[in-house]
């Protein structure tokens, strides 16, 4: 896959590919050929027009978006952490070290007549020890201190020790219901040297020359509001907020010349500050009066234009540092800050393929350009969608539709404890979680973590809870699914291979997925759908959700756009 990374990716796949492929057991139901009747009414969506409120996105992808892309990919990246490898460091518990270790059972200590605890042994006497499968590893692995990844005791007796710490014991006894069943109960001891710690590198205070982006309001003073006409002619006004790239100066200008005296203050205090200032501006207006004419005559009109002075009030917020500045081609060729071949290295892409800074933010501009289309698509669909179910009447009362309920309900559950256990042995997603608890300064465990990412609580996975939000939401994913088929049917629609295929072709060009060349070796469509995670029958049942969804929007709704306001 040519990686080319962007922000919203994944969460900009079309609300079918999510809400509607999430559920694969569900007892046997087939929503497609049952008789959908007793369940589900579609009500007067032909008789009255739904009435459809969608986002008004611009259209176009700005230079700020692209920015903030970057920036976040470099966050994802881990490109704002560093590893502090001095010796002597100390590493306590929320703190996200590096570790090497290396796992023996405590009967191979005493078969070797060495000290059930471990202690007192050479580096050497170590390396000669057999250790217990997958117990070792040699390559510095990160673990947060606290996050309960490790049996307990790892972790704990970490905490205090200092880095370049090397082969340290820790005795402990897997519990009695470990996953693997040959270390059930097992007492052993781990070998842990510690390689470094990781330093979140906070952000520096703004400096003159650096490039920002601002955030701004700006409105008449409400004694001015009669000049509100001739102030929107002349540009002198914007009602939404706006986002403008800057580069720092002593004073910066922005929108029809006005000032930002960002010298009034401190560099420290400007970013993700709000603040207020007046303009007095000059407006052209036009004033008619009324005048009287020679005996006999009708009065006339006279039509003068006067310049009239409006106050302008902004609102300002100075949003954070675009860490892009230092990767430009002029400071790569210049050797400042992180040179270009370092940016590559930090976000995984190929300097072959992206062989300047402009070329890899020209295909990034035209990726995030497509997924927006496809968020504007997918918000128009989604708010037809969703008017159609207010409109129809789904029955859940019935053993059937319980059943389809708990079904749902119970597979959430088991993913949520099958994406515990992989986070806790896939090393990637091991680092996302690593990044995550970092760059939000928690300590958590993967459980929570986990959970966390689903949205649910603890409280939520028991389905005696009445208040469950899982519970919640697969009625509500039951429901969907009822009035999506049943409409399918009522309308007659179906997908084409044609449709299948532009669909396909559209989700493969998103995620710029090349089978050809896919890690040098040619791949068919099963690679790129479970590189997805998703299977082909998912896919159609999503391709057909968004034709439906179409039809329904262009035909049954009346589609009222609203302005997105501005975080």
């Amino acid at each position: 896959m040519k990686k080319l990374t962007s922000l919203l990716l994944v969460a900009l796949m079309l609300f079918s590919a999510v809400a509607l492929a999430s559920c694969g057991a569900e007892t046997g139901f087939d929503y497609q050929n049952e008789n959908l009747t007793p369940y589900v009414t579609l009500a007067g969506y032909k008789d009255l027009k739904l009435q459809v409120d969608v986002g008004l996105l611009e259209d176009k992808i700005t230079e700020a978006e692209v920015l903030e892309s970057i920036d976040n990919s470099l966050v994802s990246a881990g490109a704002i952490y560093k590893q502090i490898k001095e010796d002597g460091t100390v590493c306590e518990m929320g703190d996200t070290v590096g570790i090497t270790y290396k796992g023996v059972l405590v009967s191979k200590l005493q078969a070797a007549g060495y000290a059930e605890d471990g202690s007192g042994l050479t580096a050497e006497q170590i390396k000669g020890l057999e250790g217990f499968q997958n117990g070792e590893t040699t390559t510095a692995t990160n673990l947060q201190l606290g996050s309960g990844s490790y049996i307990a005791g790892f972790e704990e007796g970490l905490a205090g020790k200092t880095v370049g710490t090397t082969n340290t014991p820790l005795a402990l006894t897997f519990p009695e219901d470990y996953s693997n069943s040959d270390l059930k109960g097992a007492s052993v001891v781990f070998f842990v040297s510690i390689e470094y710690k990781l330093q979140l590198v906070e952000p520096r205070d703004l400096e003159f020359g650096d490039l920002i982006y601002v955030t701004y309001k700006a409105e008449l003073d409400a004694e001015d509001e009669m000049y509100r006409a001739e102030a929107e002619e002349k540009g002198l006004l914007v009602e939404e907020a706006k986002t403008e790239l800057l580069t720092l100066k002593d004073t910066d200008q922005f929108h029809s010349g006005m000032i930002i005296e960002f010298n009034k203050l401190d560099a420290a205090d400007r970013v993700g500050k709000e603040f207020t200032f007046s303009e007095e501006q000059n407006v052209v207006v036009t004033i008619e009066k009324e005048v009287e004419g020679a005996e006999g005559e009708e009065p006339t009109t006279d039509i003068t234009k006067e310049d009239r002075q409006v106050t302008i009030n902004y609102t300002v917020t100075v949003h954070k540092l675009a860490n892009v500045r230092y990767f430009t081609n002029e400071d790569a060729k210049a050797g400042t800050e992180l040179k270009y071949e370092d940016f590559c290295t930090k976000l995984g892409i190929s300097k072959d393929e992206y062989p300047t800074y402009d070329d890899y933010v020209e295909k990034l501009t035209e990726n995030m350009q497509l997924a927006r289309e496809i968020q504007i698509r997918t918000d128009l669909y989604k708010g037809a969608f969703n008017a159609l179910v207010e409109k129809s009447e789904v029955d859940l009362s019935s053993e059937k539709m319980q059943e389809l309920v708990t079904a749902y309900f119970n597979e959430v559950v088991g993913n949520i404890d099958y994406m515990e256990i992989q986070v806790q042995t896939d090393n990637n997603l091991y680092y996302n979680y690593q990044l995550y608890t970092l760059y939000n300064g928690k300590t958590m465990t993967v459980r929570e973590y986990v959970l966390e990412s689903y949205g649910y609580s603890e409280a939520d996975l028991k389905a005696s809870n009445a208040s469950s939000k899982l519970l919640t939401d697969a009625e509500e994913y039951v429901t969907n699914r009822l009035v999506f088929w049943q409409y399918v049917k009522t309308e007659g629609i179906t997908l084409t291979e044609e449709d299948y295929h532009e669909g396909y072709e559209e989700y493969k060009h998103l995620y710029q997925y090349d089978e050809d060349d896919h890690d040098g070796h040619s791949h068919d469509a099963s690679d790129f759908l479970g590189h997805l995670g998703i299977t082909e029958e998912q896919l159609r049942e999503a391709l057909l959700w968004d034709k439906a969804a179409k039809h329904l929007a262009e035909n049954y709704c009346d589609v009222h756009k609203v302005p997105v306001k501005e975080a």
